[in-house]
């Protein structure tokens, strides 16, 4: 999905990454949220959008993220 073409700045790291180091990647660079996806999420076409701050969790199709990131940020 393009969040970029979205207007919605994001970054994704370039190797594989465990989650767990995925989401203190995210913290160190103060993303306000991380966009989950594993093997099963990308089979079913969502995505779970999680808020660095609160650590509360939300799924979200593939499609809607940039839309759902856009008023949250916004």
């Amino acid at each position: 999905w393009a969040l970029r073409d979205a207007g919605v700045a994001a970054d994704l790291p370039y190797a594989p990454k465990s989650l767990k180091a995925g989401l203190k990647q995210a913290d160190r660079v103060g993303a306000r949220y991380a966009a989950l996806s594993g093997p099963a999420e990308r089979e079913a076409g969502v995505c779970t959008m999680r808020d660095m701050t609160s650590g509360e969790q939300e799924q979200v199709s593939i499609g809607d993220a940039p839309a759902w990131l856009k008023e949250k940020t916004t």
